[in-house]
């Protein structure tokens, strides 16, 4: 087998794996968006700490994914700057079919959990508002500071102490 196949055959088996940790990761926020829409705190920790650990894997796959990239620099005596997945499907041409295919899936899925993430964040700041506007109702003669969204009259105070 060429050099050049072993490379590509490494990348794609790259990208395959990455596709996987995307899917994952789109898992993870799902979780985290029945937690949040559910009041279940318990079950939002859990896909929370799941997620950060597939943050660490997605870390080592970048760090495998920059070599392989280094890799097919200096063998095509580029800079690596210019190269992506398509720009190494493109030269690679045919063979590279599978690399095509696994390329377009990880952008599918890069868009999930963009549009995912996106959705769960925008839960959170409803979520942060309602919990806001119940603090303002029951403390009397809170007003909320429109620069900072925090309470200018009115305290908390720990029931348990």
């Amino acid at each position: 087998m060429s050099e050049l196949q072993s490379r590509l055959n490494a990348l794609v088996a790259w990208a395959q794996e990455e596709l996987g940790g995307r899917r994952r990761v789109l898992a993870c926020l799902e979780r985290q968006e029945r937690a949040v829409l559910a009041s279940r705190v318990d079950e939002l920790e859990t896909a929370t700490a799941a997620l950060g650990l597939e943050i660490e894997l997605q870390g080592e796959r970048a760090a495998r994914r920059r070599r392989l990239f280094d890799a097919f620099a200096s063998a095509w005596r580029i800079p690596v700057g210019a190269l992506s997945l398509a720009s190494i499907a493109e030269r690679v041409g045919p063979a590279a079919a599978g690399l095509a295919a696994v390329r377009v899936e990880l952008r599918e899925a890069a868009a999930l959990v963009l549009k995912k993430n996106r959705r769960i964040t925008a839960l959170l700041r409803a979520h942060r508002r309602v919990v806001e506007d119940v603090i303002r109702v029951l403390v009397d003669g809170a007003v909320p500071d429109e620069g900072t969204a925090r309470m200018t009259a009115g305290h908390l105070v720990d029931a348990e102490g």
